[in-house]
């Protein structure tokens, strides 16, 4: 449970800081797919979506890797 927590708490700072420097200093985004994202809606919202899918998303597999088990 720790470990979901602070996932959840890292993505979240992760996704505070992209926009705090998207918009003050003009930032580019790394993430060649997070980039196009931004450049194709200009939202933050598409944004936030791309960024909470991709640490929730399946594996290949299709397990949790999320699952403690």
């Amino acid at each position: 449970m720790v470990l979901i927590v602070g996932i959840i708490l890292l993505s979240l700072g992760d996704l505070a800081i992209t926009l705090i420097d998207l918009r003050s200093t003009g930032m580019m985004e790394a993430n060649p797919i997070a980039g196009y994202f931004i450049r194709l809606t200009q939202s933050v919202s598409a944004l936030a979506a791309y960024k909470m899918l991709s640490v929730t998303r399946n594996n290949r597999y299709g397990d949790d890797w999320l699952t403690l088990d």
